[in-house]
């Protein structure tokens, strides 16, 4: 074997990379049966000493060697194209960035214009129900907001109390009486409880207009209230007649009439102590009845209802106020979430190209390596057909048996020195894109907090500022209008650096937050 056949062994390259096929020249010299075919040429002193070009087969060595080097080389241009298409797509990764910072601002500026609508027709609701309140009470010369009172809530539970109470004083003294015991005199006791309340409560209600300005009214009013007095204590005698007819005749229905026929006749003629004491339980619970019904509300008829619905109206202000502060602060939160986890994909993906960037670097070394590889492969397994068939040869070899073999020249691609620049510059942009994207969308989100009236500037809309200076407690339950603080604490971040320093426990409770401060 000749020194360079020696020599080829010694360099035969069976590596292999991802990229590159192996080069295994001892498969190769097998399958091609070099050795064999070139005793058998060169028994035969093929080729001719004086032929200049190449026979069969070295012909097959170079086309076989030259198939493994033309897949490792098309397999790097793929692997080569690839990475540069995956650079070119995230160099487009800005614009997808700033797509979404667009859509982020046009949906919160969309927002805020709908809220902005809505306020607008509460607030002049508000300052409709306002204007109705004020020319009441000019109109009727009144002063301030109506008197804070206990509440048709709580009235009725007294109502009951005293329906209750009462009845069981007259359970006792009918109980006396009656042929049924005290279980018919509870239930007789109970009606005339009921009744008697109830009209204490009505005929008071209806009194009220007797301080009204105008003289129908008053006069209406002073008419109910005289009638109201009359009818308590005309249901009152009756009770104790009917008690008095009741120990007297003993049957419910004959005691009714009896009862009925002394009162017009002889209305304060009592035939015990016991009747005057029922009359005078009577009067008492009405009187209280009386006063816990003139305490409901304002004691001017209207007043305390002209003032409810400006109450009304203050409230549902307040919780659309309420409700669009929370729409704009979640808004903010979702949209810039959605940016930061855009960008922080498009700078993984960056990210990931980068380090490959020194992969790419090795695979581009390599191919050199490999060409060489290609070009020594082949001459070693000329040198394996070379060196049989000359030794079997009669004759002097062919010249060219002499030399070795190369492969035309390649230049691999190199990796785009201005596109990683470019990319590492797209790395910067996008987090500064996102930066400037999040503080517009604070900015406008602030504006609009401060553009929204608060509940107090309403008020001065709607009752003047005289009328909102006489508001110094918040009125009773029916009436009551929630105020706000439009200028919540400002915890979020504002750039995408302090929401990647933001720790977890804070990021777990954001959502109980409130709008964020605008960083300049």
């Amino acid at each position: 074997m000749s020194f360079l056949s020696k020599r080829m062994r010694a360099d035969r390259l069976t590596e292999s990379t991802e990229i590159f096929p192996p080069l295994d020249v001892e498969a190769l010299a097998r399958d091609l049966r070099l050795k064999a075919r070139g005793e058998e040429r060169g028994a035969r002193n093929l080729p001719g000493r004086d032929d200049r070009g190449r026979d069969s087969v070295e012909h097959e060595v170079i086309d076989a060697v030259g198939r493994l080097r033309s897949l490792g080389i098309a397999q790097y241009e793929t692997h080569m194209r690839v990475y540069g298409d995956r650079l070119r797509n995230a160099q487009a990764g800005r614009v997808e960035i700033e797509q979404a910072a667009g859509g982020a601002e046009v949906k919160l500026k969309r927002l805020i214009k709908e809220h902005e609508a809505h306020l607008a027709s509460v607030r002049d609701e508000a300052k409709k129900t306002g204007a109705s309140f004020q020319t009441f009470a000019k109109k009727n010369r009144l002063d301030g907001i109506p008197q804070d009172g206990s509440g048709w809530t709580k009235f009725v539970a007294v109502a009951v109390v005293l329906v209750v109470l009462e009845s069981m004083g007259n359970a006792l003294l009918f109980g006396e009486a009656s042929h049924q015991g005290l279980l018919g005199g509870f239930f007789i006791a109970g009606m005339v409880s009921l009744l008697n309340v109830g009209t204490a409560t009505a005929f008071t209600r209806l009194a009220r207009y007797s301080i009204h300005r105008n003289v129908a009214k008053k006069l209406f009013g002073v008419i109910a209230g005289s009638a109201g007095l009359a009818l308590v204590a005309l249901i009152n005698l009756g009770a104790a007649h009917f008690r008095d007819a009741t120990e007297r005749v003993g049957e419910i229905t004959a005691s009714a009439q009896a009862g009925l026929t002394s009162l017009l006749t002889a209305p304060f003629d009592l035939d015990s102590l016991q009747s005057w004491g029922l009359f005078g339980l009577g009067l008492m619970f009405a009187v209280v009845a009386a006063a816990k019904a003139i305490a409901i509300d304002d004691a001017y008829p209207g007043f305390a209802t002209k003032w409810q619905a400006v109450a009304g109206a203050r409230k549902r202000y307040a919780d659309d106020l309420s409700s669009a502060f929370e729409d704009i602060e979640e808004t903010v939160r979702q949209s810039i979430e959605g940016l930061v986890e855009e960008s922080d994909k498009a700078r993984r993906r960056i990210d990931a190209l980068l380090d490959g960037s020194g992969n790419q670097a090795s695979v581009t070394a390599q191919l050199p390596s490999f060409l060489g590889a290609c070009d020594r492969a082949a001459s070693h397994l000329l040198a394996i057909y070379r060196d049989a068939n000359r030794a079997a040869r009669s004759e002097a070899a062919p010249e060219g048996f002499g030399e070795p073999y190369a492969f035309p020249t390649h230049t691999g691609t190199p990796i785009d020195a201005d596109a990683m620049r470019e990319i590492r510059a797209e790395r910067d942009a996008i987090r500064q894109i996102v930066d400037d994207a999040t503080r517009r969308i604070h900015m406008a989100a602030e504006q609009a907090v401060e553009k929204y009236p608060t509940v107090e500037e309403m008020e001065r809309e709607a009752l003047g500022a005289t009328a909102v200076a006489s508001i110094v407690a918040p009125p009773s339950d029916h009436m009551s209008a929630v105020r706000l603080d439009p200028r919540p604490p400002r915890i979020v971040p504002s750039t995408v650096s302090e929401f990647e320093s933001e720790p977890a426990s804070t990021s777990a409770g954001r959502h109980t937050s409130s709008l964020p401060a605008v960083r300049g």
